[in-house]
């Protein structure tokens, strides 16, 4: 499949892998794919030349710290060139946000939705709704922030290597001239 896909131009690849932990991945894909499996995927397209990508959830209700550190050493020890870490919001009509309903972290009259930004954790870290029983908000917001800075990292130490990159002088010169012909029109 990867061969195909490097055949037919495909550059980059983003991967919902979830977890590094068997059984949180279980918890979060239903048991039809492994840790192994995922790993196997990630090294398959990176050698064959596409960039792999891949998205993480923490923060899970019965994960501990140790299965949420199985994720970080997941994601150090495949070719990954990017990754986001998403900690566990629950949302409407999925089955974590039944769980939220029923452990009374939301109710039925629930309208307060930038809370549920997942994507912006840190800015929100303080309202968010928390699904995890084994850590709280701080903990969560920390353990988080590690997994940001070695996002940052992995980012710089691979941005030589990202397919764009050779659009890059194209898109400043654009850029240059946008804001030139702006200034002239002033």
């Amino acid at each position: 499949m990867a061969k195909l896909l490097k055949e037919s131009g495909v550059v980059s690849v983003a991967l919902g892998l979830e977890s590094g932990h068997p059984c949180v991945l279980k918890y979060l894909k239903g048991g039809n794919i492994t840790v192994e499996d995922n790993t196997a995927a990630v090294k398959m397209l990176a050698q064959n030349g596409i960039t792999p990508n891949a998205a993480f959830i923490i923060g899970s209700p019965t994960e501990t710290k140790e299965e949420i550190m199985a994720t970080y050493n997941l994601i150090k020890s495949v070719p990954l060139r990017n990754f986001n870490v998403y900690v566990m919001t629950p949302f409407p009509v999925t089955p974590i946000w039944q769980e939220a309903l029923e452990k009374g972290l939301i109710n039925e009259e629930f309208d307060n939705w930038p809370v549920l930004d997942s994507v912006h954790f840190s800015k929100h870290y303080k309202e968010a709704i928390i699904a995890s029983e084994k850590h709280s908000r701080e903990e969560l917001h920390s353990i988080y922030k590690r997994f940001q800075r070695l996002r940052y990292r992995t980012i710089i130490r691979n941005v030589y290597r990202h397919p764009f990159i050779k659009d890059v002088p194209k898109m400043c010169w654009a850029l240059a001239k946008e804001r030139l012909v702006t200034a002239v029109q002033r």
